[in-house]
């Protein structure tokens, strides 16, 4: 095997991972609200709606809004709640509800390093810098 062929593979290599992680990021965002462990409700009309698969009439949507404010919300995860019908999605956000933590990390600024509390959502992890 020559080292252009060698080069090559490893190009196309980087190119699938790099596609893979690009999709996966993607797909995080679509399916899982808010970051919630639980998959988005009506995830193939909301795919096909972001498409523009489906097609409506403007008088349609307006009827189906109106619908809508009758059907119940779902919980979909601690303080997060939606609610959908045809292609309109209603999500609701009550931070009141969402279980909050106080996290500390180290930041170095310069040559001092101090401590920085944050108050994140219970489970997330916060990056450090």
């Amino acid at each position: 095997m020559s080292i252009k062929d060698k080069i090559i593979k490893y190009i196309k290599i980087i190119f699938t991972l790099f596609c893979a992680f690009m999709i996966s990021i993607l797909l995080h965002k679509i399916v899982f609200p808010n970051n919630s462990p639980t998959m988005r409700p009506n995830l193939v009309k909301y795919i096909a709606s972001k498409l523009k698969l489906v097609k409506t009439q403007e008088g349609q949507t307006e009827k189906t809004k109106q619908e809508l404010v009758q059907i119940p919300f779902q919980s979909i995860a601690k303080g997060v709640q939606a609610k959908s019908k045809e292609n309109v999605y209603v999500m609701d956000y009550d931070m009141s509800k969402v279980n909050w933590v106080k996290k500390s990390i180290k930041e170095k600024k310069g040559d001092k390093s101090e401590e920085v509390v944050y108050v994140v959502p219970e489970g997330v992890e916060i990056l450090k810098r």
